[in-house]
């Protein structure tokens, strides 16, 4: 995919992180059945986005990609909750 590319996908979040050093920003890890992808949430959009980024089970996101030679992420500009239909017992490895 190339760099900047804005792009849509949606997936189970399977990892939450905000490490210290990050300055707010926190990355989510989403899967789907094609696999896994890194998302970025950067620092300003984190308060807006909060309950989606930081509780969501499953999230939809518009971004643009960034590719950092072996590493690809998509930097997220837009966040949705998509909604469970059923039971789910899962729980993201998330932050303390």
């Amino acid at each position: 995919m190339p760099d900047g590319r804005l792009v849509t996908l949606a997936g189970l979040v399977t990892v939450r992180q905000r490490p210290a050093t990050a300055g707010g920003t926190i990355f989510l890890l989403l899967e789907d059945e094609y696999g896994f992808m890194n998302i970025v949430v950067p620092s300003k959009l984190v308060a807006p986005n909060d309950e989606v980024v930081r509780r969501a089970q499953f999230v939809l996101v518009q971004g643009r990609v960034e590719n950092d030679g072996a590493a690809i992420s998509v930097v997220g500009q837009r966040f949705k909750e998509l909604e469970v239909l059923g039971s789910l017992t899962h729980n993201a490895h998330n932050f303390r």
